[in-house]
């Protein structure tokens, strides 16, 4: 059983065949986690299904998340001590030229600030493996 399997081991997504391609998509993306979504797939095929697969109604983020969740639980119970390190990073795209648009970012009518907040958080043990 690969990482992602594991990781996703309690999804349930209604349909067996959206839990599959999400398990495949994490796959492919942790292999790559630099690259995009058409580089991160092997084929055309693969990435058409990852793009319906994102834009699926049905699949809600919280859905997906909380089998991730219930993985990192089941990880952190088998410590003694687990530290939850958080921190917050601001990504400011504002006055920035992104390839493929036309004009600066703040020039933009839709969009009257592009900055991302990015909070990950971390599980660390004593252990040192």
């Amino acid at each position: 059983m690969g990482w992602a399997e594991q990781e996703f081991e309690t999804l349930d997504l209604g349909d067996a065949r959206l839990d599959r391609r999400a398990v495949l998509l994490a796959d492919r993306l942790g292999q790559k986690p630099g690259a995009s979504i058409p580089g991160a797939c092997e084929n055309w095929s693969e990435t058409t299904a990852a793009y319906r697969f994102l834009r699926n109604q049905d699949v809600n983020w919280d859905d997906v998340m909380s089998a991730h969740w219930d993985a990192s639980q089941k990880r952190m119970a088998e410590h003694k001590v687990v530290l939850c390190l958080q921190d917050t990073t601001e990504l400011d795209y504002n006055g920035q030229e992104m390839e493929g648009l036309c004009a600066p970012v703040q020039s933009c009518a839709m969009y009257k600030e592009l900055m991302l907040r990015s909070r990950p958080l971390i599980g660390f043990t004593d252990e040192k493996s």
